[in-house]
């Protein structure tokens, strides 16, 4: 999002072009909307003149952990909401 806010639509138009995408669909790439193919990934970091990370359009900041982080629970990338879906506690009869 901050390549596209410091280069603007028309730049990021013509990047997507080269890369061989549309503007579209690399707005959602840009929102962490969508996520890249490995492929795509290289083309736009290759259109970029190596200014766009790999690293960064792979696997963005929300998902980017510190060394030494605890794992995340599996299969659930933003966090836990088991809270939510706990069974109440039986009443004895």
């Amino acid at each position: 999002m901050s390549f596209w806010q410091r280069h603007g639509a028309q730049h990021c138009a013509r990047l997507a072009q080269d890369a061989g995408t549309t503007y579209a669909y690399w707005k959602q790439i840009a929102n962490q909307r969508k996520r890249p193919s490995i492929e795509l990934a290289r083309r736009l970091v290759q259109a970029s003149q190596g200014e766009l990370s790999l690293e960064l359009l792979l696997f963005p900041i929300t998902e980017q952990r510190h060394k030494g982080a605890a794992p995340l629970i599996a299969g659930n990338k933003v966090g836990s909401a088991r809270h939510l879906h706990r069974l109440p506690t039986p009443t004895e009869p």
